[in-house]
């Protein structure tokens, strides 16, 4: 819909629906603005997931202050800090 919205059909349209919401639930503004700021003080804003890891994919998820949307991430997944090993388990000679 987004080649639409630029269709001035469409605009009049959603603005029409738009009035016609304001004048529907405008009595109930000033609680939806009470509603909208005490769900906005539980929320985290800034937030971070913990990876999940599946099929050599690490996903998150995060969330930033002031955006709408979370920002849903994949990355390949890397093994970190392991050395290889050599024979019976030993760690290999990194001199080597």
């Amino acid at each position: 819909m987004r080649s639409s919205t630029k269709s001035p059909e469409v605009t009049t349209h959603l603005e029409a629906e738009n009035a016609y919401v304001d004048a529907m639930l405008g009595s109930t503004a000033e609680l939806q603005q009470r509603i909208f700021d005490e769900i906005k003080q539980r929320v985290k804003e800034t937030d971070l997931s913990v990876p999940v890891r599946k099929d050599g994919w690490s996903y998150d998820t995060r969330t930033v202050e002031g955006d709408q949307y979370a920002i849903h991430c994949r990355r390949p997944h890397r093994r970190r800090g392991r050395r290889s090993r050599g024979r019976r388990g030993r760690r290999a000679d990194p001199a080597r």
